[in-house]
């Protein structure tokens, strides 16, 4: 199934609890294709799967996903950034990303963790 997904356009998917199969779980981080689960359930029990609609609103757990939010994860977990707030959450993000570089560069520049403290107010 993650397989036929993948080919359809799909950029991640999100399994609550679980995805299908190690093989397959294998199989779509090769291909480059995230995935962020729970645990792992055996592939034969798709049968009992029904696609009931898309692009609508899910709620996961107490969190609310509407069709263009993003949903952005790694391996310490997944965040939700809802669509009317992404371009200045990204611009935000970018914003710290560079300062985290400078910071990077300034130790191995030979900076003490204070002078950077100083000098960009965070460490």
């Amino acid at each position: 199934m993650s397989e036929a997904r993948f080919a359809d356009g799909f950029r991640y998917r999100i399994e609550i609890p679980s995805v299908e199969g190690p093989a397959v779980f294998r199989a779509v981080l090769e291909e480059d294709f995230p995935v962020f689960c729970s645990h792992v359930t055996p592939a034969y029990s798709t049968w009992r799967w029904e696609l009931e609609a898309t692009q609508v609103a899910v709620t996961v757990g107490q969190v609310r996903i509407g069709p263009g939010d993003w949903v952005v994860g790694d391996d310490d977990g997944v965040v939700v950034v809802p669509q009317s707030l992404a371009e200045s959450v990204l611009a935000e993000a970018e914003e710290k990303a560079a300062t985290e570089s400078e910071i990077r560069a300034a130790v191995r520049g030979g900076a003490s963790p204070l002078e950077v403290y100083e000098r960009y107010g965070t460490f």
